[in-house]
């Protein structure tokens, strides 16, 4: 019931794009922030809204308003910033909190277990979360989860949200399951369901590669989320 995927083609064509391993840094990136914002749009169902007025050329008439100024993105460095700004294009006035985590692999996986990680958390700052609080967690490739689940801990130790919403370009069953085993309220939206991961705990053949560096080129400083 938490899992989603998002079958809009226009969204598809943008998944094929970052699939791609002859695309560059540069229409990677401006691609991913594309494809927050179709995503953002995707989900912007699950906001609330209220009723406004709009003094049009002829009179007062009645309108619509998204309630935005509750979600709070969780920008994971690095991978996330790129999806963070094309989602902030449809919800302007959300907040974003700012979160550095790396997967550092501790044991490759094999055929009856997956590769097992620990995921230090080095930097946070994230806006205050309520009860009113819509959490949203962009990640270009949601494998094993084990980022997302250790970022969500971290950032939700004293208040839990109205809402939790993954959004991911391409996922792996083993992330998604890892995930709604630590959050069931949580709800995962992606483009794309990949067909396994590799030894090292990446989504292979068709997953979008590692997002950090594709986007900000390889030997950049920071970390991307897995």
């Amino acid at each position: 019931m938490g899992f989603h995927i998002l079958s809009n083609p226009a969204l598809k064509s943008q998944v094929a794009i970052i699939q791609d391993k002859d695309t560059d840094n540069e229409r990677y990136r401006a691609t991913l922030s594309r494809i927050g914002s179709f995503m953002a749009y995707e989900i912007s169902h699950l906001l609330d809204v209220e009723n406004t007025v709009v003094e049009t050329n002829f009179a007062k008439i009645k309108g619509m308003r998204l309630k935005d100024e509750n979600v709070i993105f969780i920008a994971v460095l690095r991978a996330a910033i790129p999806m963070v700004n094309g989602a902030l294009k449809i919800f302007p006035r959300a907040q974003v909190g700012i979160v550095s985590a790396r997967r550092v692999l501790l044991k490759e996986g094999n055929a009856k277990k997956g590769a097992e990680f620990r995921v230090p958390v080095e930097y946070s700052n994230v806006p205050e979360i309520t009860k009113d609080s819509i959490l949203i967690v962009p990640d270009p490739a949601l494998a094993s989860g084990s980022s997302v689940v250790t970022v969500l801990k971290n950032v939700m130790k004293k208040v839990k949200p109205k809402k939790i919403i993954i959004l991911s370009v391409a996922c792996a069953k083993e992330g998604v399951a890892n995930i709604l085993q630590s959050f069931p309220q949580a709800e995962i939206f992606t483009a794309h369901l990949g067909q396994g991961l590799n030894s090292k705990g990446y989504i292979v053949p068709d997953g979008p590669g590692d997002a950090g560096d594709r986007s900000f080129g390889l030997g950049s400083t920071g970390h991307s989320i897995k």
